[in-house]
C-alpha cells in the first residue's frame, strides 16, 4: 500500500481463518488457513490525509453449502439494510435491520460485531452503526464534522 502512495497503514492488518474468521479484531495464532474454510482479511491505509478500512472474507478452494448459505444471508442483509437505511435513522436502528435478518435466520450467536462505522480523517468516525448508537445518519454536505 505504501509503495502505491499510502502515507501509512491505519492499523495492523488482520488475517483470521476458520472459526477465528468471525472475530473482527482477532490476534494472530498458528492456525493455518484450510481449504473450504473462511479467511477474513481486515486492512486499511491513509492516503492524502484520509483513512480507509475494509474487511473481506474469502475461502480457499470451493466453499461448502453452509458457507454459501451464510454468504447469501449476509449479502441479503447488507443489501436490504442499504435499501432501507434513511437519513435521520439512528445507527442502532440501521444496524438492527441487518441484525434482525441474521438473527431471524438463526445465526445471532455468529454476529459478534457491529455493522460498521464512518471512515474519514480517522479510521473510526461517526456515525457508528452499532447496538446502542444514537448517531444519526445524515447526508454528507462536503464538510467534515
Amino acid at each position: 500500500m505504501c509503495q502505491l502512495g499510502a502515507a501509512s497503514i491505519d492499523f495492523g492488518t488482520i488475517v483470521a481463518s476458520g472459526s477465528n474468521a468471525v472475530i473482527a479484531h482477532h490476534e494472530p495464532t498458528d492456525l493455518p488457513s484450510r481449504v473450504s474454510e473462511p479467511t477474513m482479511i481486515d486492512v486499511g491505509a491513509c492516503v492524502g490525509g484520509y483513512c480507509s478500512d475494509i474487511t473481506r472474507t474469502t475461502v480457499l478452494g470451493e466453499p461448502g453449502e453452509m458457507l454459501r448459505k451464510v454468504d447469501d444471508l449476509v449479502l441479503g442483509a447488507q443489501l436490504a439494510t442499504i435499501a432501507t437505511a434513511s437519513v435521520g435513522m439512528a445507527g442502532e436502528g440501521c444496524e438492527g435491520l441487518a441484525r434482525d435478518m441474521i438473527s431471524g435466520a438463526g445465526y445471532r450467536e455468529h454476529y459478534p460485531h457491529s455493522l460498521g462505522h464512518g471512515v474519514g480523517l480517522a479510521v473510526h468516525e461517526k456515525p457508528r452503526v452499532s447496538p446502542g448508537s444514537d448517531d444519526v445518519l445524515k447526508t454528507w454536505d462536503g464538510v467534515h464534522g
